[in-house]
């Protein structure tokens, strides 16, 4: 069994610390998008309870309190009403998750590129300070490879690290929400 990367995650967030703000906001982003997406499939429920009751009149208390939650904005409007407009409020959490989606992959991408900059200027620092002997002892063209690729990676490792953080937030979004629904089913399933 692989040993988990925590030394190679420790080193990453390391070079992050100039930028900790920035990647506190990711993160935050990624939380955000979670609950948009959360939120917005939730709204099925109530839509499916509108779809099976006729006249799509929801009753006031179902019994199940996530239910209940998701139908209370939704009381005060027409029943005839009531279902396009939480299509509506859907159709608006999806865009607003894509939007916020779309500007976490812009803002990935930025910080990825400065922590790139930055490690490629640490080793050609690094380069100016050995000595000649260590440079014409290496390989010319794994050397050079070397000084090319390794900022790339950890670039590449940044942007894994965001997206796994993301796709934790909205694991843990979805199994919360399903523990809501029925913790029974959940535990079952």
């Amino acid at each position: 069994m692989p040993a988990l990367p925590t030394r190679g995650i420790r080193v990453l967030l390391r070079f992050l610390r100039p930028y900790w703000w920035q990647a506190a906001s990711l993160v935050g982003l990624g939380v955000v998008a979670s609950l948009f997406e959360a939120v917005g499939v939730s709204l099925m429920l109530p839509a499916l309870q509108m779809l099976s009751v006729p006249g799509g009149e929801a009753g006031p208390a179902t019994g199940s309190v996530v239910l209940d939650l998701l139908n209370r904005p939704f009381q005060g409007i027409p029943p005839d009403q009531r279902l396009p407009v939480v299509m509506e409020v859907m159709l608006a959490l999806i865009l607003l998750k894509n939007l916020v989606v779309y500007t976490l992959e812009v803002a990935t991408s930025w910080l990825r590129a400065r922590l790139e900059c930055d490690l490629s200027l640490r080793v050609f620092d690094q380069c100016l300070r050995v000595g000649y002997r260590f440079i014409t002892e290496q390989a010319s063209g794994e050397f050079w490879a070397r000084l090319h690729s390794e900022p790339k990676l950890t670039g590449v490792a940044l942007q894994y690290l965001i997206k796994v953080l993301g796709t934790l937030c909205l694991v843990v979004a979805y199994v919360a929400l399903l523990f809501m629904i029925s913790w029974p089913m959940t535990l079952i399933a």
